[in-house]
C-alpha cells in the first residue's frame, strides 16, 4: 500500500463530508485560546527550563517532523522527556511506556501529567494542529502503521491535535510486541471522533483532558482533599454526560451526523439490523425431523455378547465379540452371523440351532459391552471422546454420556455432523431452552460438536494477502480488524464497497450480509462487529445473487476450514425474502 504521507490524498480529495460543518469561529478561536494558554504557562516553562536541562544532558525542546493535515509535513514540538538519542532506533520509539529507561526522571512526571505536549500550544496558534485532533506521530510509523491497517490514512484528513480521545481513554501505551494491536484500538477512537466532529466534541475531549490531569494530582493530594475533588470530579461528569445525551437521536434511533445515519448494530447472536452501507437477508430452514427409533437394540460388529445354554457344561456363560462381518463364533455350532438382530431374535435363533444337538435347551442372550454405534463427542464435554448407543439416543441423551457440557463451551455454536453435513438441528435451542421441535433422534456415527468460547473465530477470505481464520480473543472483532489481520486487501482493485459476510446465528438460521467496507474506512459509519463463525468475503468482481457467490467460494471455504450452514442451500437461497 503506497504511503499517503507527504501528498494530497486522493482517498482524502474524494471524501465527502463526514460530521457536522465545523464553524468557521471555533478554529479561530482554538488559536486565541492557545496563544492565552501558552502566555499562562510561561512561568511553567521558567520552572521546567532548569528541570531538564539539569537533570539530563541535551536541549530542553525536542522537535521532529510529523505528518499534518492531509500528510503535510509540520515540526512539532515537545520538552524533552528522554534521553540524548533514544530516536535513533525508530522502532523502539514507536511505544514509550511510563518505565522506559529512556526516560528521565523529570521526564517521567512530564509525560504523566502531559506537561511535554506545552509547546505544541504554538503549533496551535500557527494552525498547524488544533487543540483535539489525532495525536501526530512520526512519518515512518505513520507510514508503518497505514500499512497494516485499513484506512488508518483518514486519520490525516483533519488536523492533529494536543489532545485526543484515546490520550485521555487509553492510559498506557502497549509493548513493543503488542504496537499494531494497541494503534488499531487508538484508531477506532479516532475514527469515531473523525465521524462526530464538532465544537461541542472538542469541548468534551477537552474537559475529560482536564479531568485525566486533576485525576493525576489527586493521587497526591492529602486525604481531607480528596473528598472535595471527587465532588468536583463527579459534577463535571454530570455536565459532560448532559452534554453527550442522546438529542441527536431522532425516533428510529439514528444517529443523524452531517449526510450520513449510522445506527448501532445489534447484541452477538441478535438480528443484525439494515443501515446505510450494510443489507441483511435473514435465511432460514425447517430443522431436520426423525422418526422415533424403534425401542430394541439391534447387534452390529463390536458389541460384546454374553450366551447362556443352560444345563450343559461349559456353555453357561460365554463371552463372544461380533466381529466386522458380524459373526460370532460359538462352541458345537461354530460360526453364526448375528448382525441387525435383536437380543431376543437372538436367542430364537440359537435355540433352533442348539436343539439340533441338544434336547430342548434353554438359551439367554444379552449385551454385555456395547461398540457396534459409535457417537463421537467432541470439543467442549467434561468427558469427551467415543461413546457407544445402548438404544435410541437423542441430543440431551448425549449430553448425560459426555457427562455435561465444560464451562468454556460456546453452545451456541453446537453442531450435529452427519455423514461429513451439518444436521439442521439448533443444539443451543435443544439444551438451553428445550425445544422439542429441534430434538432428533442420533444415528451412529453421528459427530456431537461443542466448540470451546476461548477459541472462536471468523474467516477471511478471498482478496486478501492472508486468508485464513481469524481468532476472535477478548477484544470485540470489527471488520476493518479482521481484514487488518488477514494482511488487508491484496489487489488494488478488491472491492471494498461489496464485502459479503455470511452469518450463522444456529444451523437452522442465519444471515446473508453485503457491507460498504469503504465507507468505514472512510469514516462515514461505525466499524462492523462480527461474531463467531462469520465467514467474510473480499472478491474482485460483483454477484448477481447470493447463490452464484455461496457456489463461486464454497470450495475455498471448505479449504480454510470453515463448515457452511444447512441454510446455505440452493432452493434456501431461492425462496429467502
Amino acid at each position: 500500500m503506497a504511503s499517503l504521507i507527504g501528498q494530497r490524498p486522493q482517498l482524502l480529495q474524494q471524501r465527502a463530508s463526514v460530521g457536522p460543518r465545523k464553524p468557521m469561529l471555533w478554529p479561530f478561536t482554538q488559536r486565541i485560546l492557545a496563544a492565552a494558554a501558552l502566555t499562562v504557562s510561561l512561568p511553567v516553562f521558567a520552572v521546567l527550563y532548569p528541570l531538564v536541562r539539569l537533570t539530563s544532558p541535551g536541549p530542553f525542546l525536542y522537535r521532529q517532523q510529523r505528518p499534518g493535515l492531509e500528510g503535510k509535513p509540520f515540526t512539532a514540538w515537545k520538552i524533552r522527556t528522554m534521553r540524548l538519542d533514544s530516536d535513533i532506533d525508530p522502532k523502539a520509539a514507536r511505544s514509550v511506556r511510563g518505565d522506559d529507561p529512556r526516560v528521565t526522571r523529570v521526564g517521567r512526571i512530564l509525560r504523566d501529567f502531559k506537561l511535554d505536549e506545552l509547546p505544541q500550544l504554538w503549533s496551535v496558534v500557527r494552525g498547524d494542529m488544533a487543540l483535539v485532533g489525532p495525536r501526530p506521530i512520526a512519518m515512518s510509523f505513520q507510514q508503518e502503521l497505514e500499512n497494516k491497517i485499513p484506512g488508518f490514512s483518514a486519520r490525516l484528513s483533519v488536523k492533529p491535535g494536543i489532545t485526543s480521545l484515546p490520550q485521555v481513554c487509553i492510559l498506557e501505551s502497549q509493548a513493543q510486541e503488542r504496537v499494531v494491536a494497541d494503534w488499531r484500538q487508538r484508531f477506532e477512537a479516532e475514527r469515531h471522533y473523525i465521524q462526530n466532529k464538532s465544537a461541542s466534541y472538542d469541548m468534551i475531549v477537552l474537559a475529560m483532558t482536564v479531568l485525566y490531569i486533576l485525576r493525576k494530582i489527586g493521587r497526591a493530594m492529602p486525604p481531607q482533599m480528596i473528598g472535595v475533588a471527587s465532588f468536583a470530579l463527579t459534577l463535571s461528569c454530570a455536565l459532560m454526560l448532559a452534554g453527550c445525551s442522546d438529542s441527536s437521536m431522532d425516533k428510529t434511533g439514528f444517529k443523524q451526523t452531517g449526510d450520513v445515519m449510522t445506527r448501532s448494530i445489534g447484541p452477538a447472536g441478535g438480528t443484525t439490523p439494515e443501515t446505510p452501507g450494510v443489507k441483511v437477508k435473514t435465511v432460514s430452514v425447517q430443522p431436520a425431523s426423525s422418526k422415533a427409533p424403534e425401542q430394541a437394540y439391534r447387534i452390529g460388529p463390536g458389541d460384546v455378547l454374553r450366551i447362556n445354554v443352560f444345563g450343559e457344561p461349559g456353555m453357561d456363560s460365554i463371552l463372544a465379540t461380533v466381529d466386522s462381518d458380524g459373526s460370532i463364533q460359538l462352541p458345537v455350532i461354530e460360526e453364526l452371523n448375528v448382525r441387525g438382530l435383536t437380543a431376543s431374535q437372538l436367542q430364537k435363533k440359537l435355540k433352533e440351532a442348539y436343539g439340533q444337538e441338544f434336547v430342548n435347551p434353554w438359551t439367554v442372550v444379552s449385551v454385555e459391552s456395547y461398540g457396534s454405534k459409535p457417537l463421537y463427542l467432541l470439543g467442549e464435554f467434561n468427558s469427551p471422546g467415543i461413546v457407544y448407543m445402548r438404544g435410541p439416543t437423542n441430543v440431551l441423551t448425549a449430553l448425560g454420556l459426555g457427562r455435561g457440557a465444560g464451562d468454556a463451551s460456546y453452545l451456541k455454536g453446537a453442531r450435529i455432523i452427519r455423514k461429513k453435513e451439518v444436521l439442521p438441528v439448533d443444539v443451543n435451542a435443544v439444551l438451553k431452552e428445550g425445544a422439542l421441535d429441534q430434538t432428533v433422534w442420533l444415528q451412529a456415527e453421528d459427530t456431537l460438536f461443542i466448540p470451546s468460547a476461548n477459541d472462536l473465530k471468523a474467516f477471511v477470505l478471498g482478496q486478501v494477502n492472508s486468508p485464513g481464520a481469524v481468532p476472535l480473543g477478548a477484544d470485540r472483532m470489527t471488520l476493518a480488524r479482521a481484514l487488518t489481520l488477514a494482511g488487508g486487501p491484496s489487489r488494488p482493485n478488491a472491492r471494498l464497497s461489496e464485502v459479503r459476510v455470511i452469518r450463522t446465528l444456529s444451523p437452522v438460521k442465519g444471515e446473508l450480509i453485503l457491507v460498504d467496507a469503504s465507507r468505514i474506512f472512510d469514516g462515514k459509519m461505525p466499524d462492523f462487529p462480527l461474531q463467531a463463525d462469520d465467514i467474510v468475503y473480499v472478491g474482485q468482481e460483483s454477484f448477481s445473487d447470493w447463490n452464484d457467490f455461496v457456489s463461486v467460494i464454497a470450495p475455498t471455504v471448505a479449504v480454510a476450514g470453515a463448515v457452511f450452514s444447512p441454510f446455505l442451500s440452493f432452493d434456501t437461497l431461492t425462496a429467502a425474502p
